[in-house]
C-alpha cells in the first residue's frame, strides 16, 4: 500500500508500488509503468526494471505528464507491455544523454526537444524490445517408443523436467503446455525429450507453437477470452 500519495505523485519508492501496479495491470489487461530512479514496468506477470535518465528530470514539471504521450505513441505499433518498455528506454535515454545540454530552453522547448532527441532510434529500441518478448506458447506431447502399454513412469520423467524448468506449464491427459521465450521453452523440450532419448529410448515429440510477438501469460488469457465469450452469451 502507497503510504505518501500526493496526487497522481507519490514521495514512496518504486518498489513500494510494485504490488499495486502488477494487480492494476491484472486487472486492465494492460501495462502499467512507474517512474523513479529506476522505474518499473509490468504487464501483471512480468516485472522489468529500466535505469537510465536525469535527475534534472524531476525538476521540470511536464515530464511525467509528456511521457504518457510517448506511451501512447508506442501504444500505436505495438502490445501495452511493449510500447510501455519503449517509452521508458526513450526517456532514459534522452535523459541519460542530452537533458544538460537544454536546460537554458523554455520549458515547451525543453520538452519538445527533449522528446525528439532519441526518435532516430526509437525504431532500434522498439525491435530490440519485440525481440525481446517472442513469447511462445507450445503444447507438447513427449512419449516413448517399446517400453510397453504403461507410459506413466516415462511421461513423469519428461513432466519433471518441464516443471523443473521454471516456466509456466501445465500437463493434460494428451500435451503439455509450456509458455515462455522462444529459445527458453525449445531447450526446455530439448531437455524432457532428451531425459528419455539419453537412456536409448525412441522417443516421439508432437509439438504445436502459438508465437505471439509481445504478448505475456497467454496460457491463462487465451482460455479467459473463450470464457468470456461464453458467459456473455449466457
Amino acid at each position: 500500500m502507497l503510504t505518501n500519495p500526493r496526487g497522481v505523485d507519490t514521495t514512496d519508492t518504486v518498489e513500494a508500488a510494485r504490488d499495486a501496479a502488477a494487480a492494476l495491470a491484472r486487472y486492465t489487461g494492460g501495462a502499467v509503468a512507474v517512474s523513479g530512479k529506476k522505474d518499473l514496468v509490468t504487464d501483471g506477470e512480468k516485472v522489468v526494471y529500466s535505469e537510465g535518465g536525469s535527475e534534472l528530470m524531476e525538476k521540470v514539471t511536464g515530464f511525467g505528464c509528456s511521457q504518457g504521450g510517448v506511451l501512447a505513441v508506442y501504444a500505436t505499433a505495438t502490445n501495452p507491455f511493449t510500447a510501455a518498455l519503449a517509452a521508458v528506454a526513450h526517456y532514459n535515454v534522452a535523459g541519460s544523454l542530452r537533458l544538460p545540454m537544454l536546460l537554458h530552453l523554455s520549458r515547451r522547448h525543453l520538452l519538445t526537444s527533449f522528446i525528439a532527441l532519441p526518435l532516430e532510434i526509437s525504431p532500434i529500441i522498439l525491435l530490440a524490445l519485440k525481440r525481446h518478448s517472442m513469447n511462445t506458447l507450445i503444447a507438447v506431447a513427449i512419449a516413448p517408443f517399446g517400453v510397453g502399454d504403461e507410459l506413466a513412469p516415462e511421461v513423469a520423467e519428461v513432466v519433471k523436467v518441464i516443471r523443473e524448468s521454471g516456466l509456466p506449464n501445465h500437463t493434460y491427459s494428451m500435451f503439455t503446455e509450456i509458455e515462455g521465450e522462444w529459445d527458453e521453452v525449445m531447450r526446455v523440450v530439448k531437455d524432457a525429450t532428451f531425459a528419455l532419448a539419453e537412456k536409448g529410448i525412441r522417443t516421439e515429440v508432437i509439438l504445436k507453437a502459438d508465437v505471439r510477438p509481445g504478448r505475456t501469460n497467454m496460457m491463462s488469457r487465451k482460455v479467459a477470452a473463450v470464457n468470456e465469450i461464453l458467459e456473455q452469451g449466457e
